[in-house]
């Protein structure tokens, strides 16, 4: 079977999406594996289903691992885009997901909304109140903060964003303090209005951006009082800025389509 689908990118948080506004796409863990396979098939950090649940956009969310995800934020603006091109909407319209229903904005950089971050154990996944821990490389002790975007982060403050191995890091993803795992977002604060994040995901490893780990990021430094509440996030793949000053956590940058295509599934 064919399918179209559309190669989208934000800051370099590269995705699938597939127009299932009808529903009627269905696509196995392994085949959404396959397509996000960067060898073997189209390539991306996830896959995207723009469908409609109960009368809102929705956007269904995989790991190139072919799991199931409660959110993100670059994957929401990039599908927010496709819901543009694809069908007649307002600058404003609301997209639904896992983790509840975000307020879109569209314009030269694409807008959404997140509910304010939460520090309930259960909601991140964590097994016991503890909403910190702690582990050693190298003989130095580093600390991990915990905080829910709709979906489980854990930031670490560091002087050096390479100071902790790659693969310390990737194991910290599936930490034994967490009932499904958590990505992590290494920090360094450059100065009250700016920082540099570089995030491991769940599912996917490091990707160039992420949209959940920027607020996340933005969230911890100003709790421990290192940022101010309008924060630049400077990624790998580019800069977004997380707006911290409302209700609601207002996350903004770049979106790209990269192409449109059709595969074999």
């Amino acid at each position: 079977m064919k399918i179209k689908f559309s190669k989208y990118q934000g800051c370099g948080n590269d995705f699938i999406i597939i127009n299932n506004l009808d529903n009627s796409i269905k696509l196995s863990k392994n085949q959404i594996k396959n397509l996000c396979d960067r060898h073997y098939g189209i390539g991306a950090d996830g896959l995207i289903l723009a469908e409609r649940h109960d009368g809102d956009y929705y956007m269904n969310y995989y790991n190139s691992d072919g799991s199931l995800a409660e959110m993100c934020g670059n994957g929401m603006r990039c599908t927010a885009h496709f819901i543009s091109e694809n069908t007649e909407t307002e600058d404003q319209f609301i997209i639904n997901s896992l983790s509840g229903r975000h307020k879109i904005t569209l314009g030269k950089m694409i807008n959404v909304s997140l509910p304010r971050e939460s520090y309930d154990y259960k909601e991140i996944g964590l097994k016991s109140k503890n909403l910190s821990s702690q582990f050693k490389e190298n003989n130095k002790l580093y600390s991990i903060n915990y905080v829910s975007m709709g979906n489980p982060h854990g930031v670490i403050v560091l002087n050096n964003l390479n100071e902790i191995s790659d693969k310390t890091i990737e194991e910290l993803t599936q930490n034994n303090n967490l009932l499904n795992g958590t990505n992590i977002n290494l920090v360094k604060v450059i100065d009250k209005n700016n920082i540099e994040v570089r995030t491991c995901e769940r599912g996917d490893g490091f990707t160039l951006a992420c949209g959940t780990g920027a607020c996340a990021s933005a969230v911890i430094t100003n709790k421990i009082g290192l940022t101010s509440k309008i924060i630049n996030v400077l990624t790998p793949g580019g800069c977004l800025t997380v707006d911290l000053t409302g209700n609601e956590i207002l996350l903004s940058g770049p979106v790209k389509k990269v192409f449109n295509g059709e595969v074999d599934i």
